[in-house]
């Protein structure tokens, strides 16, 4: 009888503990279902979020290109109108150069005219 209700004393105490070790099992459960669930959550973003810097990585390599093709062709464009002015220049020296021949040969003129008509 003694050994019957030591027995009982033990099933019960055995029955208290695979009742708490459900609970802790069920309380485990639930806690790593949240973790998981925040996991996949942090996996969703940290995807997004890579393919946005990749997007970000494409869009500014593609201005880096057209900064590049504008930049070339600004110099180019510099160095022609840095051509077309000292064109420009060469022109004026010229033009002026033949102006004052033209002067000089009209005061060349008048004078041989004036020597002429005193004659």
């Amino acid at each position: 009888n003694e050994q019957i209700k030591a027995l009982r004393t033990q099933e019960l105490a055995l029955n208290k503990k695979f009742a708490a070790l459900d609970e802790s099992e069920l309380r485990q459960s639930e806690t790593v279902r949240g973790r998981t669930e925040e996991h996949a959550h942090a996996a969703g973003t940290l995807e997004r979020a890579s393919i946005a810097m990749e997007q970000k990585t494409r869009t500014a390599d593609e201005f880096n290109k057209d900064l590049e093709k504008e930049t070339s062709e600004r110099e180019r464009l510099v160095n022609e109108k840095l051509e077309l002015e000292q064109r420009a220049a060469a022109l004026d020296a010229e033009k002026k150069a033949l102006a004052d021949r033209v002067a000089r040969r009209r005061k060349e003129l008048e004078q041989t005219e004036r020597k002429m008509g005193k004659m």
